[in-house]
This record gives structure tokens, C-alpha cells and sequence, in this order.
């Protein structure tokens, strides 16, 4: 009876080991490799305004249109999607062409791109007033 007990606990040890190991294997290729971190598109648009960044283009263009980032944020929230203008396969990351008006009354399109985890404001559109702006 004593010799059955060794055997078995060193059995019991050698497969906890055993399953201890795939699952810290497992879950190391699960986790995203450091660096710039590239996830899969799913053509869908990403609304939380915490993941909100802009293009020095955007920003630029903001300013000549006197569009702040409080009146992105409202479109980003309630814009409706301009599917001819959207373009979610045609580049490395997804575009959508959101439209709607200020709180001022303009009437705006903004360009956002999902690049990984952030919303990028690619560019500002004024729909009505043609700005004559000299961004890069």
C-alpha cells in the first residue's frame, strides 16, 4: 500500500506540471506581442470618444473651419454614416465618413479611421462653406 502512495503522488505532481504549463503557454500566445499592436478590422466603427486621437491634418483643418474637438465628439456620437464615402476595405485601416450638424448649425463631414485600438480624426469637412485652408 505504501509504495502505490509514491507512485502516485509523483504521477499527481508530474501532471499539474504538465497542465500548468500549457495553460501559461496558452495564454502567452493569446497576449498581443509588444510594440505596435495590430488587430484585425472588423469594418465596424468604434464610437467611445476616449479612444479618440487626431492627424496634425485634422487639426489643422479644424481650425480654418472653426470646428473644435467638442462639435467631433457630437458627430463621432450621433453622426449617420455616409456609406459612399466610407471606406472600410480599400486601406490598412477602415474609414468611415460620419455627417451631421453642429451645435453652431454647420453642416460637417469628418473622416475617422480605426487604427488599432484608437478612433483617428483623419480630416474635417465644412459641407456648405468651401474654406480655403493650407494644410499639409
Amino acid at each position: 500500500m505504501q509504495s502505490r502512495r509514491n507512485v502516485t503522488l509523483p504521477g499527481l505532481i508530474v501532471l499539474l506540471v504538465i497542465i500548468i504549463t500549457y495553460f501559461v503557454v496558452f495564454q502567452k500566445r493569446q497576449q498581443p506581442p509588444t510594440g505596435k499592436v495590430q488587430y484585425p478590422h472588423t469594418g465596424s466603427l468604434n464610437r467611445d470618444k476616449s479612444r479618440l486621437s487626431y492627424t496634425r491634418h485634422a487639426r489643422c483643418r479644424m481650425a480654418c473651419r472653426e470646428i473644435d474637438s467638442t462639435e467631433v465628439v457630437e458627430i463621432l456620437e450621433e453622426g449617420t454614416v455616409n456609406y459612399q464615402k466610407t471606406d472600410t476595405t480599400g486601406s490598412r485601416d477602415p474609414k468611415f465618413a460620419l455627417e451631421g450638424r453642429t451645435d453652431d448649425g454647420q453642416r460637417v463631414r469628418i473622416i475617422f479611421a480605426m487604427a488599432g485600438l484608437k478612433t483617428v480624426v483623419v480630416t474635417v469637412i465644412d459641407l456648405d462653406q468651401d474654406n480655403q485652408c493650407s494644410c499639409p
